[in-house]
């Protein structure tokens, strides 16, 4: 557990920075109450720079940030949520995915306050059927995402059709086959 931890700049509560580093987060972990101070803070609770991040369970709750309270992506870094929750983060904004990496899967669950950014980033993956509840996150597309664009992927035995209506767009519809509308 890490909880109640403030660093002014970035990653609140853990930073993992470098292409060979990865962070693993298992059920009964807990991150919790971490915050950046600065007014241009990023990653209440975990800064990802350069490295992987796998979270299986636990929970990343009650962290703050100007951007990103909970998790930060950045600088071509893979974050794979395959279980656990994201939820009660103070900032609309609670995922930022920058320049990277997001696959989801299994029971992960991101609650509907807690956004996630995509800017400038490939398509999320769907790495095995969602079974975090009729809506597993809800989604802001930033620079690069059009029409057309490709937002969701499926990765082996995923059924994209069946999966896509689980997430929502603050702004357009996601069609069935994962594009853009």
């Amino acid at each position: 557990t890490i909880t109640n931890s403030t660093n002014n700049d970035s990653a609140g509560g853990i930073k993992v920075n470098g292409s060979s580093s990865t962070l693993n987060i298992y059920d009964g972990a807990i991150v919790s109450n971490c915050r950046c101070s600065n007014t241009w803070g990023i990653g209440g609770a975990i800064g990802l720079e350069s490295g992987t991040m796998n979270m299986y369970g636990g929970s990343i709750t009650g962290n703050s940030a100007q951007d990103a309270s909970a998790v930060y992506v950045n600088n071509n870094s893979v974050f794979t949520m395959s279980g656990g929750t994201i939820s009660g983060n103070s900032n609309d904004i609670a995922i930022n995915i920058s320049s990277s990496t997001f696959k989801i899967g299994g029971g992960a669950l991101i609650s509907s306050d807690d956004k996630v950014s995509l800017k400038n980033s490939p398509a999320i993956t769907i790495i095995s059927p969602l079974t975090g509840g009729n809506s597993v996150a809800t989604l802001t597309l930033k620079d690069g995402f059009s029409s057309g664009t490709t937002v969701l992927t499926a990765g082996d035995g995923v059924t994209l059709a069946n999966e896509v209506g689980k997430f929502v767009l603050t702004s357009g519809t996601i069609k069935s086959d994962g594009t853009l509308q």
